[in-house]
């Protein structure tokens, strides 16, 4: 019920971002429809109006969900809502009879078990023993007169045999899940990794990678310890309209060849702390190009893998928060080192892993960010961010920049003006 609970927390804020993603939807629109006419006027309309009864449903759902919350009321259907209905639409669904149904229901009801291990326990498990290539079942005690107190059968593991065999030496809690699929049964056995001896050597003393994740490249940065750049990579993972098998290869192959280059370095990974679930909340009210972008994204994916690979290789991974990564990468070092954004980006993550500050350049030379001078660095950053004056410079100068990115060395960084005496140029700040 546990569980349950969190699942619903979970969906009642995956709600909000729902419900608040489609009104700035409306909101936006309807400032659009003032402008149009004719044909594009109705077409629009038309669109307005069945988003306001998509709202509606998600309101309507979301006051379900949290009054569920605070009653605690558990909407639990061991073997599946839709399956359960199907007993009423029989002839629709395939059923000749209702007693044929309830087979189905029944079997899908029972076709897993747990037995939760502990380390106090013969083979880490009260319930189960692991023999060798055998696993030992104690039988309830119900069910002792059909199939003798203990039920003995084979087991073969796929992979992962030695570090079961480690668990069992260390006597540590194993447990096991039963799960019946057509016709088979599969055995998931689960407990802690021992802790490995990290290989990368301290970053503080001798440097880091910087790992940038994105729709269809990874970009890699390595800086010294004093957060120096080193050098540059972009490895591509074109998994756009890829099945979940090819896109878990290719993160794969990308995953062995970062962790392959950070054993070489002797350096450790630096990782962003990203979620995107709020964002893929809200597809479809983006656009559809950024909507299929979102939809591709694996980052859980690419995250458990480098951190499994990493455990196993004895790399060092670092996760860091990801505020304002791209865009201060973008100000302080694109132009600078001649860097893609990407590889700037990977830059600053690398340099956040060494606890290194990101101060805006020329902090005098803007009014505004004089007055919040006191404050956070990250509140100066989000402060030009938002500021349009600056964003609308900032398109200028990197709209020349953008031709020239990859392709400007780092022994042109003399040519470059540093952000501050361009602001200062083009009037957006006054000194101070």
């Amino acid at each position: 019920m546990r569980g349950y609970l969190e699942n619903l927390r979970y969906r009642i804020s995956m709600g909000k971002e729902k419900i608040e993603s489609t009104r700035k939807w409306i909101k936006n629109k309807e400032k659009q429809l003032l402008k149009k006419d004719g044909k594009a006027r109705i077409s629009l309309g038309f669109q307005i109006h069945h988003k306001k009864r998509k709202l509606s449903s998600l309101l309507e759902n979301q006051s379900h969900l949290e009054e569920d919350l605070r009653s605690k009321k558990y909407r639990v259907c061991f073997g599946g809502k839709k399956l359960f209905r199907e007993q009423f639409h029989l002839l629709e669904n395939g059923y000749s009879s209702h007693k044929e149904w309830k087979q189905v229901w029944e079997a899908k009801r029972q076709k897993s078990f747990f037995l939760i291990g502990s380390k106090d326990e013969t083979s880490g498990n009260q319930s189960a023993t692991l023999m060798g290539d055998q696993i030992r079942i104690r039988v309830p005690n119900q069910l002792v007169d059909i199939y003798g107190k203990y039920y003995i059968f084979r087991v073969e593991y796929k992979y992962g045999k030695e570090w079961l065999e480690d668990a069992l030496e260390r006597h540590s809690a194993i447990s096991h899940r039963f799960e019946c699929i057509e016709g088979k049964v599969y055995l998931y056995s689960s407990f802690d990794l021992p802790e490995i001896e990290v290989k990368t050597r301290a970053p503080k003393q001798f440097g880091a990678l910087g790992v940038d994740f994105n729709a269809d490249h990874i970009a890699i940065s390595e800086v010294d310890r004093m957060g120096n750049l080193v050098e540059t990579k972009t490895l591509p993972t074109e998994v756009l309209d890829k099945s979940q098998e090819q896109t878990e290869a290719i993160y794969g192959d990308v995953i062995s060849e970062i962790i392959q280059i950070a054993k070489e370095k002797s350096k450790a990974l630096v990782i962003e702390d990203l979620d995107f679930s709020q964002k893929k909340a809200s597809l479809k009210e983006e656009s559809k190009r950024k909507a299929r972008i979102l939809s591709q994204l694996a980052y859980g994916l690419f995250l458990e893998g480098i951190k499994r690979k990493a455990y196993k290789e004895g790399v060092e991974v670092i996760s860091v928060n990801p505020a304002f990564t791209s865009f201060i990468g973008r100000i302080k070092y694109q132009g600078r080192y001649g860097l893609t954004s990407h590889e700037s980006a990977a830059f600053v993550i690398a340099r956040r892993g060494l606890d290194l500050r990101e101060k805006p350049p020329a902090i005098n030379a803007c009014e505004g960010l004089a007055k919040i001078s006191h404050q956070h660095e990250w509140r100066k950053w989000a402060f030009l961010r938002k500021d349009p004056e600056v964003k609308k410079h900032l398109r200028d100068i990197f709209r020349f920049w953008r031709p020239l990115q990859g392709t400007i060395s780092l022994s042109s960084k003399e040519c470059v003006r540093t952000f501050g005496e361009i602001l200062q140029m083009s009037g957006v700040c006054g000194t101070g």
